[in-house]
């Protein structure tokens, strides 16, 4: 009996083992594959650390970081330079703004670490992201905020529009990680949902752009690669559109709208049925009611 009691631990012991090994095996497969789509270098350690924290460090991230400060604030690493010392205490009153913003709009949910780097240098951003002329990005894969920033003094003294100018994009990005925090897959949604929500978080009383440029078809706002194509269409503003799409959303169905058709994505993995389900209406009717909604705003 002892023996068939041993030889039973025995089996099920090389069984867990095999299949922790299968998992570790395709996790690293995996997080390769997607590293070599972000093009980021990781080497077999790094991979490993991906895997057990969700957080895929680049070799680029980690040299930023080692050559800042470095900071916490709740469930946020801040990597910033001697310069941004100064801001930091805005720099958290606006990170908590963040929270509670984000809170409102999708419930409460158990923050996970995240890191934030802070950039004096806007060409040193764009070089970090691989994009031009951003004040910010918030990836996902990476786990990592990244602002920049600019007129310090104006930002200290509090002036509206410079402070303005620093919170919207804190906000915007920090909506970002909210959002993708919440979603069980970010592919569900079009790409104007996803913007808008993060325009409308952004929003610090300035409120959207004044309406003064022509729509683009949601059909043509769906994926990033539309996103990019559309950003200098001349007459267009996407994230302006997006922000307005956003607007209308919250005010025809309350605040709430937006985390009850998440709630409802997680589970059909189906956008417009559950923006139907919420608002009753197809897309087709949403947009129109919304394009009906903008021109008599861009007539006042």
């Amino acid at each position: 009996m002892k023996k068939t009691i041993k030889l039973a631990i025995l089996v099920f012991v090389l069984l867990v083992s095999s299949a922790f090994l299968l998992l570790l095996v395709g996790s690293f497969i995996l997080y390769h594959d997607i590293a070599d789509e972000e093009e980021i270098k990781l080497t077999y350690w790094q991979s490993i650390k991906a895997i057990a924290t969700q957080n895929a460090e680049g070799d680029r991230e980690i040299q930023l970081k080692e050559s800042r400060l470095q900071e916490n604030h709740k469930h946020i690493s801040i990597y910033y330079e001697q310069d941004f010392s100064d801001l930091m205490p805005i720099a958290k009153e606006t990170l908590d703004l963040a929270m509670e913003k984000t809170e409102v709009l999708f419930g409460r949910t158990s923050p996970e670490p995240i890191d934030l780097l802070v950039f004096q240098d806007g060409e040193e951003l764009a070089e970090f992201a691989e994009i031009e002329g951003v004040g910010g990005i918030y990836s996902d894969f990476d786990k990592v905020l990244a602002i920049h920033y600019h007129n310090k003094d104006l930002i200290l003294k509090r002036d509206q529009l410079g402070l303005s100018m620093f919170q919207e994009v804190v906000l915007h990005e920090y909506a970002h990680y909210a959002f993708a925090h919440k979603a069980s897959s970010e592919d569900a949604y079009p790409y104007w949902f996803i913007e808008g929500v993060a325009e409308y978080a952004g929003d610090v009383g300035q409120g959207a752009v004044l309406p003064t440029f022509e729509l683009i078809s949601f059909n043509q706002l769906t994926t990033y690669e539309h996103w990019h194509e559309t950003r200098y269409t001349v007459g267009t503003d996407n994230y302006a559109q997006s922000h307005y799409a956003i607007n209308f959303l919250i005010d025809k169905y309350g605040e709430k709208a937006v985390s009850k058709i998440m709630d409802s994505v997680n589970e059909t993995k189906d956008f417009e049925q559950s923006l139907q389900s919420i608002t009753g209406l197809t897309l087709d009717e949403f947009e129109s009611a919304f394009v009906t909604s903008y021109e008599k705003i861009k007539l006042k």
